[in-house]
């Protein structure tokens, strides 16, 4: 059994300190203490840990340098063009000051396109000593498989991103978010409310989206059900207005603001990923989402979890709701709003 610093000074009298400076050398305490000191140390069997001697004489220099672990952040798009895609500029943010909180350095990579080249950047970020690893979400495939040498990393993913993935997951998609965006348009008097949709984009979400909208119609039988549009071409967006007639439609992006899909000033546009200007609709915390990542990625390194074979957890970030001026107004008599309000900044 070691014998610790604190039982050589319980027994001799004196502070750990001082059992510490008289084991160290000759200087600095009482030579007669000292020689006790040593005495009741060979006595017990005391034995020098170099290693955590040169730890701890490493730890009280004043001028050691600071050693800070990389991460890896992984996306589709190289670093400088994450300002096209505000979205992934706002996790990334939010993962590196989570980062730096930590101690961690975060360096960005791009996904490769072949496997042979995922396989080679694989090789690369573990030669580099990285072990953690942030997996954004994909922008031209969702999801798709990524050949890494997974034994090697710990990871996170953020959304329904990769193929199969046992990492755990930080995602925004909560059935009960929006189901509360559904009846918030009920509650400002729209009557019939329509989802715009693609395949691609539910399955980025896991379908909870049209898992909501069933759930809204479900729980409210009396107002006009709507079918979903999925299929998106310019004859099937005008066949779909022209039977459903909407009078608000709930999407992503800006293809129904902008564009040759342009919808007329007839029929509003409720956002579920409402961002800046006039967008009205569900904020996704994009930032909290990088911070939680980081946050569950360093928790791994910790506890060395790497190569973890069955999904340990699924985190949901909580949805805001963002006030622009594309939908009509909350009528003031209206029930208290489960939704946060988003802190507009832009």
């Amino acid at each position: 059994m070691r014998v610790s610093l604190r039982q050589i000074a319980r027994q001799a009298g004196v502070s750990v300190y001082t059992v510490s400076k008289a084991l160290r050398g000759p200087t600095g305490v009482n030579q007669e203490t000292r020689k006790r000191i040593l005495t009741i140390a060979k006595k017990l069997g005391y034995v020098r840990d170099p290693s955590l001697s040169n730890a701890l004489a490493y730890a009280r220099r004043p001028d050691k340098p600071i050693y800070r672990e990389t991460l890896a952040f992984l996306a589709d798009l190289p670093q400088d063009r994450y300002a096209s895609m505000p979205w992934l500029k706002e996790i990334c943010d939010g993962a590196s000051q989570r980062a730096r909180e930590l101690g961690y350095t975060l360096d960005c990579f791009s996904y490769p396109s072949t496997e042979r080249d995922q396989q080679a950047l694989s090789r690369q970020i573990l030669a580099r000593g990285i072990r953690g690893l942030i997996i954004s979400p994909g922008i031209t495939t969702i999801p798709f498989h990524l050949k890494f040498d997974w034994s090697k990393f710990a990871a996170v993913e953020i959304g329904q991103t990769l193929v199969d993935s046992k990492l755990t997951n930080i995602t925004r998609d909560s059935v009960e978010d929006f189901h509360a965006m559904f009846v918030e348009l009920l509650i400002r008097g729209y009557k019939r409310i329509g989802l715009a949709v693609s395949n691609r984009e539910e399955m980025r979400h896991g379908w909870v989206i049209l898992s909501a909208y069933l759930t809204f119609q479900y729980r409210h039988p009396k107002i006009t059900h709507l079918p979903p549009l999925s299929n998106f071409s310019s004859s099937n967006l005008e066949k779909w207005l022209k039977r459903s007639r909407p009078d608000v439609v709930v999407t992503n992006g800006q293809w129904l603001q902008t564009g040759p899909y342009k919808l007329d000033n007839s029929i509003d546009v409720c956002r579920i990923d409402a961002f800046g200007g006039t967008d009205s609709g569900l904020r996704p915390d994009y930032s909290n989402m990088g911070w939680t990542a980081v946050n569950a990625l360093a928790l791994n390194l910790q506890h060395r979890e790497i190569h973890i074979t069955t999904r340990s957890q699924s985190i949901t970030i909580p949805n805001a709701w963002r006030e622009g001026s594309c939908l009509r107004f909350r009528p003031l008599d209206s029930p208290a709003m489960p939704l946060s309000l988003h802190e507009q900044s832009n």
